[in-house]
C-alpha cells in the first residue's frame, strides 16, 4: 500500500459501506477497552 499506509479505513460498495482495521492481529488487542470502543464507535457509525 506504499509509504502512507492506514491502519482504519472504509469505502462504498454498491449501497453498503466497509470497514477495515489493521488492528487487532493478536487476539489480546480485543480485551482492550480502548479497541472495544473504536470498534463499538464503527458500529454505530456504520448502522446509522
Amino acid at each position: 500500500m506504499g509509504e502512507d499506509h492506514p491502519v482504519i479505513w472504509h469505502h462504498k460498495v454498491g449501497e453498503g459501506t466497509v470497514f477495515y482495521s489493521a488492528l487487532g492481529h493478536q487476539a489480546s488487542a480485543y480485551d482492550e477497552p480502548e479497541h472495544q470502543a473504536m470498534l463499538e464507535g464503527a458500529m454505530v457509525w456504520l448502522l446509522r
